[in-house]
Order: structure tokens, then C-alpha cells, then sequence
């Protein structure tokens, strides 16, 4: 009995030991801070004039400023002895989509987590140097609005029976809303974005309509449900993540076969966020993360062996709350997942030919031979043709209007 005592105790000692390990290389993908409204409703009172002070539509706030600049003073004390104190290029990689909000939030964090020093100092009075963003590749910042097959989920989204019983539940805000907001023929998908308006208005203490005000908490529910039903089949978190993914998985590998590299930022978008979040199955219900928000990935290796690991942590405090790491589990694998397995559960949930992963997937061949198919196609088509036409000029009217798309917040 002593005896098997002791091996006990040695293989917990061993274990514990397997896994004491060092950071080698830090990504993380993070949302944008706190922002004005992308886009509103046709009759609400604040359209985007109201907005100018900040720049206009979609811009990045001065809360939203501060949130990555303290965010960037989180990092550099979490990480103090493994990341550079100073810029180096071949220590860091900062990548971004093409936005504003999204570009300023990385110029944000950066002013604080490399603060020049020494010869880097360019100005006594000012601690701050330029830090370059890179814009990042499309195929890693996936676009899902342009992809056929995540439409094509999402009409099957709609047909569920989860999707048609949460609608019944909203179906008397959303005929108050088909009533006033200047839309017509709102689903629940369309009364989230008038939610993502009014939730952004009402954090500025502005009057409300009084419909807004007396729904406002069933407005504000309908925005996690939004979220949730973004991203409702798996492979509709891997057509807006999977990109991102796929870049990740190369960092480690390249890492573990001697790239300096130490830590790369991808600042994007509360689409991403959620959609890796579901993609590695992270939490058991999607909600809308909050601005700043993060889903970060450590690669890690053992003190006692040649051994790597991944580690995975969610930051999704809000502005109140202090800034935190909430250590999380990738579905399939041990919080301290090895770097074979993470890569081996992973591989399925990677996009490497957009292309082809977006090819709708609905319609069979047997159908496609089918006469009447053939001819309604070539209605369909026609008809298409005609409302893309006008679709489109109305489409450059309104991007004269706003300059951003609707899909990323």
C-alpha cells in the first residue's frame, strides 16, 4: 500500500512537473473599442451629424481610445520580462482590418505597451513613437457577407425551430419597430443592429424615443441573439474565423521552428471575436463581446522537455470592470492543450480556399438537370439581374453616405 502510495504521489509530481512551462509567442484577437453608431434606423433623431464631434459613423471613441490604452498597460506588466520593452519589428506583428475604429484602437494599445526608450525617444515632452499597422490579408479577415454559403446558412438558420420560437418571443417589439423605426419587414436579425444604435446612444445619456424607452431591454436582449444566430452552425463561425485561424496555426508552427517572432495583434471586429469564440467552442452560448474584448492564444513550452502547448484565455470585461484574463478550455482538448492535439482538432475548422468554401452547397445535381429547375433559374437570374442593378446604385449611395459595411461592428 505504501507502495503504490508513493507511485501515486510521484506520477502527480511528474505531471505537475510535464506541465510547468514558459510563454514563447502571445496572439491575440481583440475588437475594437468603444465606437459611435455604425449605421441607425431612418427615423432615429441621431443620424450621423449628431456624431461629427467624434469624426462621425463608426468611429473610434475617446472611451474607446482609453480602453486599449489601458488594455496596452495590461499587457506590458502581464508580460514584463518576455516581451520587448521597445518596438522591434522582428518581435511583433500588428495586423488590422481597413477601419477606422479598428486602426486607432491598434495605434491606442500600442502607444502604451511601447513606450519609446532610450535612442527610441524622438520627443522628451512626448512618450509616445509610431508603431506600424499592417492592413491584413482577406484571407484572414474573412469577409461572411460576401459568402454565399454563410447566406445559405443563414437562411437555414431562419428556418429552425430555435430560430422561429426566440422570434415568436420578439414578434411584438419587432411589429413596434416595423411601426417606427423607418424599416419595414424587420426579423430579429434586423432589430439587433437597431439595438446595436440605441445601446450606443443610451451609454451617452441621450433621450430616446419614447417606443426605444419603454422596449429598451427587449431591444437590448435581441443584440445577444443576434450574435448567437450569426454563428448557429459551426461552419458559420469557420467562414468568418477560419481565416484568422489558419494564421494563428502557421505562427505557432513557424515559432516552434525558430521565428523570432513574439507576439502578433489582429485588431478587428466583435464578428471575429465571437465567431473564434464559437469556433473553438470557448463558452457554451455566443453573446455579443464586449468592446476591447479578446481571445487570447499563448503557445507555451514545458521547462523539462522539448514539448509545446497552447493556452487559451477570453478577455471579455466590461468598461467597469478591471481587465482580466479568464483562463478557458479549447472543446476536446485539457486547458493546457498540447500543440499536436490543438493542431489536430483544429485542422477542420481552418479556411485556406475561400473560394470553394463559400460554393453554396444546397442544390443537387440531380436538380440542376431538372428541366423546371433550369427555367426557374434563368427567372430567378433575370430578376436577379434587375434588382442587382438597382441594388447596386442604391448601395453606392448609401456608401457615400456611411463608407462601412453593415456585417462588422
Amino acid at each position: 500500500m505504501n507502495i503504490l502510495g508513493f507511485l501515486i504521489g510521484l506520477s502527480v509530481i511528474t505531471g505537475f512537473l510535464a506541465e510547468e512551462t514558459r510563454v514563447e509567442l502571445v496572439q491575440i484577437i481583440f475588437r475594437h473599442g468603444a465606437r459611435t453608431p455604425v449605421l441607425t434606423y431612418p427615423k432615429d433623431p441621431y443620424q450621423e451629424s449628431h456624431w461629427n464631434k467624434y469624426g462621425g459613423f463608426g468611429q473610434l471613441t475617446p472611451t474607446g481610445m482609453a480602453q486599449h490604452y489601458e488594455y496596452g498597460k495590461f499587457l506590458r506588466n502581464r508580460y514584463a520580462g518576455f516581451l520587448n520593452k521597445t518596438y522591434n519589428r522582428n518581435g511583433a506583428h500588428i495586423i488590422s482590418t481597413d477601419y477606422d475604429r479598428t486602426l486607432m484602437s491598434a495605434y491606442s494599445l500600442l502607444a502604451s505597451l511601447y513606450e519609446p526608450e532610450g535612442e527610441q525617444v524622438w520627443n522628451k515632452n512626448l512618450a509616445w513613437q509610431p508603431v506600424p499597422v499592417h492592413i491584413g490579408d482577406p484571407k484572414i479577415f474573412l469577409n461572411q457577407e460576401t459568402c454565399a454559403r454563410y447566406s445559405e446558412l443563414t437562411v437555414q438558420t431562419k428556418q429552425s425551430e430555435e430560430y422561429i420560437e426566440i422570434s415568436k418571443q420578439y414578434k411584438e417589439i419587432i411589429e413596434i419597430a416595423d411601426m417606427n423605426s423607418g424599416f419595414t419587414n424587420i426579423d430579429l436579425f434586423q432589430l439587433w443592429k437597431i439595438a446595436d444604435a440605441v445601446i450606443i446612444e443610451k451609454s451617452f445619456n441621450l433621450t430616446l424615443p419614447d417606443w426605444v424607452e419603454k422596449n429598451y431591454n427587449e431591444i437590448r436582449s435581441s443584440q445577444d441573439h443576434g450574435f448567437y444566430f450569426d454563428y448557429y452552425y459551426p461552419e458559420m463561425a469557420k467562414l468568418a474565423a477560419g481565416g484568422i485561424l489558419n494564421e494563428v496555426r502557421n505562427n505557432f508552427l513557424n515559432k516552434t521552428k525558430g521565428n523570432s517572432r513574439e507576439l502578433y495583434l489582429f485588431s478587428s471586429h466583435d464578428t471575429y471575436v465571437a465567431s473564434m469564440t464559437k469556433l473553438l467552442n470557448l463558452t457554451s452560448r455566443i453573446n455579443q463581446p464586449p468592446f476591447a474584448s479578446s481571445v487570447v492564444l499563448e503557445l507555451r513550452k514545458s521547462v523539462t522537455s522539448s514539448k509545446y502547448y497552447v493556452q487559451v484565455y477570453l478577455k471579455n470585461n466590461t468598461d467597469s470592470e478591471p481587465i482580466d484574463f479568464k483562463e478557458v478550455t479549447v472543446y476536446g482538448c485539457e486547458k493546457l492543450c498540447p500543440l499536436d492535439d490543438f493542431m489536430r482538432i483544429t485542422d477542420s475548422m481552418i479556411v485556406t480556399d475561400y473560394a470553394k468554401e463559400c460554393t453554396r452547397k444546397g442544390v443537387q445535381v440531380s436538380q440542376i438537370l431538372n428541366p423546371t429547375f433550369i427555367l426557374a433559374v434563368g427567372f430567378a437570374f433575370v430578376v436577379s439581374l434587375v434588382v442587382s442593378v438597382f441594388s447596386i446604385i442604391s448601395c453606392r449611395r448609401s456608401y457615400r453616405r456611411s463608407g462601412y459595411r453593415e456585417g462588422e461592428l
